[in-house]
């Protein structure tokens, strides 16, 4: 969850815990509040909104947002995938199956993460380049001054003298 999306939340249900307040007069409590009816208010649900009010209702960052391990099931076989992205192979399927191959255990999600956060190793895509029209210009020359010739066997008569 973002700083943004967890700002929101905490404004939801803030705004509705005033509502609440509000109707209820004095003798509201924020540890009575009826969840169900918080609910229909927010439409967060019950189990998320039984976890925020452990907090007192202040809506707090995962715990294990920011860390990163080292060692993953995916960790021996990064250089297989970047060969594999190299090569311009780039389908989380076929990088999967050719894993699965070699003994991979993971699933297909820490392959997409992964191809994700390396597109550098992709080579670059070919451009199209604009037409320069046609290679093969025809030209005319008066006759007997250029003629054509395979590899076969020919024999030619010169009508001109060749200065």
């Amino acid at each position: 969850m973002t700083d943004e999306e967890r700002s929101s939340l905490q404004e939801t249900i803030t705004q509705a815990l005033e509502q609440m307040k509000q109707e209820h007069g004095e003798d509201f409590k924020i540890s009575d509040v009826n969840l169900a009816e918080l609910e229909r208010m927010t439409g967060i649900s019950r189990g998320r909104l039984r976890r925020i009010q452990k907090d007192g209702f202040i809506v707090k960052p995962h715990g294990n947002t920011g860390k990163e391990r080292h060692t993953t099931v995916l960790s021996g076989y990064t250089g297989v995938i970047d060969g594999l992205l190299k090569k311009n192979v780039k389908n989380s399927n076929t990088v999967y199956k050719k894993l699965l191959e070699l003994g991979y255990s993971g699933g297909k999600t820490q392959i997409k993460h992964y191809i994700r956060n390396h597109q550098y190793l992709l080579p670059a895509m070919r451009e199209t380049v604009s037409s320069e029209g046609n290679r093969g210009r025809r030209y005319q020359t008066p006759p007997g001054e250029q003629f054509q010739m395979d590899w076969g066997f020919v024999n030619v008569n010169f009508s001109k003298k060749l200065h």
